[in-house]
């Protein structure tokens, strides 16, 4: 498990412990600040390792998986959505959505968007859905197993043209 986890993990239960003391150590809002300002550098320095040669090379392969990606979002958001989550589904869901079509601060940014005050407790089901959700996914055991599954097992398919 990576640092980022075990902090997450930590954070969590130091947040847990802290609130059944009734003890405030920081100001939300500058906290607030603070992860806004965290998440703007994150998607700056993403940019910033962009390969455009590589992208120019492949655009069709890309533009393919990007639509079939996209359907498949969408098709999860409007149908499964309505189906999982019964109270305000479109609330909850879009945050699950913008994560699925990027990262997760796009999600929260959706949610901002469609609910500023939180009135569906939207921001609280997203981040306990985060804790079980990240370890294994964002970045996590699968994420990391997955390239060394690919390079010792290879792709499926080329074999059984080959």
């Amino acid at each position: 498990m990576g640092n980022s986890k075990l902090i997450t993990l930590g954070g969590l239960v130091l947040q847990l412990f802290l609130g059944k003391l009734k003890w405030k150590f920081a100001d939300q809002k500058i906290q607030t600040a603070f992860g806004s300002m965290a998440l703007d550098l994150v998607v700056v320095m993403a940019l910033g390792n962009l390969e455009l040669a590589a992208i120019g090379q492949h655009w069709p392969s890309l533009l393919i998986l990007f639509s079939v990606g996209v359907a498949w979002n969408l098709f999860c958001f409007l149908t499964l959505a309505r189906l999982l989550i019964p109270k305000f589904w479109f609330q909850r869901g879009i945050a699950d959505f913008g994560q699925s079509m990027g990262t997760t601060s796009i999600g929260l940014m959706l949610l901002k968007i469609v609910d500023p005050k939180n009135k569906t407790q939207g921001q609280e089901a997203f981040g306990i859905k985060q804790v079980f959700f990240e370890p294994l996914l964002g970045g996590g055991i699968v994420t990391s197993v997955a390239p060394i599954l690919a390079v010792n097992l290879g792709l499926l398919y080329s074999r059984r043209v080959s």
